[in-house]
């Protein structure tokens, strides 16, 4: 496949005009998965006690809740690489086949990222790279936990550097809506997410195309 599939400046480019057309769902997005985030701890903090069935409880629930998102916000952006609204109830209505497998492909993703952050980190942060589309394989074409990681490993080889640069341009433009009083990540956020959609769409147009050749 060739290392030049797709273009930085066109992911982010196309984000932005994808951004546009759905600014309200990506802002909402952006809005619970921060909520989610930050709720448990602060119900924990409130509550004063130091029960840890009660705070298991919270955490639990907060987690289920970030994950129910971060599937939402995956459909946001998958829709918007492919010119789709998102209705607002998809963000947090997903059947629970869906939720088991991308609560597997998480937990595995997260398990090979440390595993290989103990070997010299290196590792990890390759593997974090290579891995890291299994989330859409698995929300827009309903793969298993293992062959979405095994997919995404395949995408994107030889293309870890070229990835990696991106990566760090994503960080920098997040950086910079950070600093605009905070409120310009709802912006560059969502925006990170597109980009990485678009890409991710690329990349298999890329490979399909190699493997007619």
């Amino acid at each position: 496949m060739n290392d030049k599939c797709f273009s930085k400046n066109d992911a982010v480019d196309f984000a932005w005009q994808r951004f546009k057309d759905f600014w309200k769902i990506c802002i909402i997005a952006s809005i619970i998965l921060v909520v989610s985030t930050i709720l448990p701890d602060k119900i924990n903090n409130l509550s004063g006690e130091e029960n840890e069935i009660s705070t298991f409880l919270i955490d639990a629930a907060g987690l289920i809740l970030t994950l129910l998102i971060n599937i939402g916000y995956t459909k946001v952006a998958i829709n918007a690489a492919n010119y789709l609204p998102t209705p607002f109830l998809s963000l947090l209505l997903t059947d629970i086949k869906t939720i088991l497998k991308y609560a597997a492909g998480w937990f595995l993703y997260i398990s090979a990222i440390s595993a290989g952050l103990t070997l010299l980190i290196v590792p990890g942060i390759i593997l974090a790279i290579r891995l890291q589309f299994y989330n859409y394989y698995i929300v827009e074409n309903g793969y298993g936990p293992l062959e979405s990681l095994k997919k995404s490993f395949y995408l994107t080889k030889n293309l870890t550097i070229e990835l990696f640069l991106f990566y760090l341009m994503l960080f920098a433009l997040n950086f910079f809506g950070a600093l605009c009083l905070g409120v310009g990540i709802l912006i560059t956020f969502p925006m990170s997410w597109i980009a990485n959609a678009y890409v991710f769409k690329q990349l298999n147009k890329a490979k399909k195309g190699f493997n007619e050749i």
